[in-house]
């Protein structure tokens, strides 16, 4: 798991090296509420992707190279990290809960990568910021477990509903 993990890590920090080149777009609204309906259709779409039955211990270095691709494609502000990596899963024969599974592991060392970034970059950590990060995982840890109970139960298209929905207006009333 460690292995497939660190493969699937790679592309994410290649990508902080073309930060410069993604950091523009978050400053265009416009360009965010396209991302979101981008990955609506993406999570939409994924729903026609036929159901697999592999498990991340049957997951092959390329499937964890694939799903990090993925990954840093959210990158790109708008673009869901856990849709595209459980949608890369799935493409890649994972059944629903396993892909959510991978994908949230796989979301530790980019994110914990991300607070190491920011903190190198100047960030202060107050004791403000150490709570905020300890209610952030508790509560993400709920909201996985709740997130995990709908995929297995309906997959992921009352997420691009809502992405698509959320892009939409942000274009219309922003």
């Amino acid at each position: 798991m460690i292995k497939l993990l660190a493969i699937g890590t790679l592309p994410a920090v290649a990508g902080v090296l073309a930060e410069d080149l993604i950091g523009g777009v978050q400053e265009s609204v416009t360009l965010v509420s396209i991302a979101l309906v981008a990955t609506g259709i993406i999570l939409w779409l994924s729903g026609l992707v036929p159901s697999g039955s592999g498990s991340v211990e049957d997951a092959t270095t390329k499937d964890a190279f694939i799903i990090g691709v993925a990954q840093l494609l959210a990158l790109v502000p708008g673009i869901s990290r856990s849709g595209m990596t459980i949608t890369a899963g799935l493409t890649r024969k994972l059944d629903r809960v396993e892909s959510a599974r991978f994908s949230f592991l796989l979301g530790v060392p980019a994110i914990a990568g991300a607070a190491v970034q920011q903190t190198l970059g100047g960030a202060s950590v107050t004791t403000a910021t150490l709570a905020g990060t300890l209610v952030a995982a508790v509560s993400g840890y709920f909201s996985i477990a709740f997130l995990i109970k709908i995929l297995s139960n309906v997959g992921l298209r009352p997420f691009a509903y809502y992405a698509v929905a959320a892009g939409i207006t942000s274009l219309v009333v922003l």
